[in-house]
C-alpha cells in the first residue's frame, strides 16, 4: 500500500521532493516519541507526590 502512495506521489511531484519527504518520515517517530515521553513525565510529576 505504501508503495502505491510513493509511486503516485512521484507521478505528481518531482522525485527530489518525494525522496526528501521520505527522509523526513524517519525523523517523525523519534520526535513524536520524545514529545510524548516529555508530556508523560510532566504529568507524572504533577500527579505523584
Amino acid at each position: 500500500m505504501s508503495q502505491a502512495f510513493r509511486y503516485g506521489a512521484m507521478g505528481v511531484t518531482p522525485v527530489s521532493m518525494v525522496t526528501a519527504l521520505q527522509r523526513l518520515s524517519s525523523i517523525f517517530p523519534i520526535y513524536s516519541g520524545w514529545t510524548m515521553n516529555n508530556r508523560l513525565a510532566r504529568l507524572a510529576r504533577l500527579t505523584w507526590p
